[in-house]
């Protein structure tokens, strides 16, 4: 696995109009706005068309990728920082979510929980109508008096909560600071966790330690490392860590990131994400955990003998968002993993219910970051959210997603 950096160019944010039902709106900015909106329906549609892109062998792309990241391109900008992990080989996969995985409930509650703090407590079946023609196997409990929560569900769903945390959903807060990770970002910044003050970069060693003593063994055909580390201030002014974790499967990623239905029907997931979230309150001491969708195996479907270039990927960029913004700035760019369940909900399925079979599509994921601001209020140092394109690697359909009232003029 090489990694592959890109020269130095002038960074910008990608420039839009947020719109106000509140106040009038002067005629420049809805023109601009109305023409931007045209400009993305007509990309829409661009990138409905294949045809634009190359195919290469994968014994080439090293050499691609290089080349295509000191290219200098009209449309938008390519972040200097950008690093790509090139896989020796890139395997084809698709993915089964887990059964039965309450048979390891005792286990995980021996993993995460000190006995003094459990003082006896045991999982026990709790059996959760989803639906009305579907129960999903449950083991867990909830000790109020404890303020210790902790479930697994038979898709592999994790969640446990600790003192600190129990009633953290009812305190508010704001984000003040967002730390990339897998950027390589200065993790100098320190904020006061309980009685005690820890650096970020503390913070993130203590967590990926945490990580591969605690949970790994949980989850041994990946490779899973810290991505994100997001600083929360309450409405106490207390502090708090909260990391997000991806999986790598022979050095590619599954998708983080979205999750989205098409067209907004709740029987036709388009992009499951599979991640974990994690937060610190009390020192380095993990106080609440979740892997969200559960636990999902890796199917090999052979090896990748030919895929979309990366110079030809951002070509096709150029020419789809050719009238959508000038400085555009491409963020971050990865191989990964997109996940799509195959399910039933009209018959009460969860599109994550244990046993679901789940299509997975190899793409280059172009990343634009979006000021936090953008989205709610203004914070210093808030950081910014992922928006992105999805270049598919064997095929060369494209999607993105964009919301143009969360992005600025």
């Amino acid at each position: 696995m090489k990694p592959v950096k890109a020269k130095s160019v002038f960074i910008s944010f990608i420039a839009m109009v947020v719109l106000s039902s509140c106040t009038e709106v002067p005629e420049d900015v809805k023109s601009r706005t109305e023409a931007k909106n045209a400009a993305l329906s007509e990309a829409q549609n661009h990138s409905d068309r294949t045809g634009e892109v190359k195919f290469i062998s994968t014994d080439e792309l090293q050499v691609d990728t290089e080349k295509a990241l000191k290219e200098k391109y009209s449309n938008f900008i390519v972040s200097d920082k950008i690093s790509i992990n090139i896989p020796s080989e890139i395997t084809k996969c698709d993915f089964k979510q887990v059964s039965n995985y309450c048979v390891n409930a005792e286990k995980l509650v021996d993993q995460f929980f000190d006995e003094s703090l459990l003082d006896g407590e045991k999982p026990v079946s709790m059996p959760y109508d989803y639906t009305k023609n579907y129960t999903i196997d449950t083991y867990g409990f909830r000790n109020i008096d404890k303020k210790i929560h902790f479930f697994v569900w038979n898709n592999g769903f994790i969640c446990f909560m600790k003192p600190p945390l129990f009633e953290e959903q009812t305190e508010g807060g704001s984000q003040q600071a967002i730390y990339h990770i897998d950027r390589n970002d200065d993790l100098s910044g320190s904020y006061l966790l309980g009685d005690k003050e820890v650096s970020v970069a503390e913070a993130v060693s203590a967590a990926q330690k945490w990580l591969d003593d605690n949970y790994a063994q949980f989850e041994p055909k990946y490779n899973i490392k810290i991505k994100t580390l997001i600083v929360r201030e309450n409405d106490f002014g207390e502090y708090s860590y909260h990391f997000t974790a991806e999986k790598h499967y022979k050095d590619i990623p599954l998708d983080e990131l979205i999750m989205m239905y098409e067209n907004n029907d709740l029987s036709k997931m388009k992009y499951m994400n599979n991640k974990i979230t994690f937060i610190m309150k009390n020192g380095t001491d993990i106080d609440y955990f979740t892997n969200h969708t559960g636990i999902i195996e890796p199917i090999e479907k052979g090896k990748l003998d030919k895929i979309v270039s990366l110079s030809s990927a951002l070509e096709y960029l150029e020419k789809t968002f050719a009238e959508f913004n000038s400085s555009m700035e491409i963020a971050d760019i990865n191989l990964k993993y997109t996940l799509k369940p195959i399910y039933d909900l009209n018959n009460g399925q969860p599109y994550n219910a244990e046993g679901v079979d789940i299509t997975g599509k190899i793409v280059w994921e172009f990343v634009i970051d979006v000021p936090y601001n953008s989205i709610k209020h203004t914070f210093p140092n808030a950081g910014s959210v992922r928006k992105y394109i999805y270049v598919d690697a064997e095929t060369g359909e494209m999607d993105f997603y964009f919301e143009l009232d969360k992005l600025l003029q």
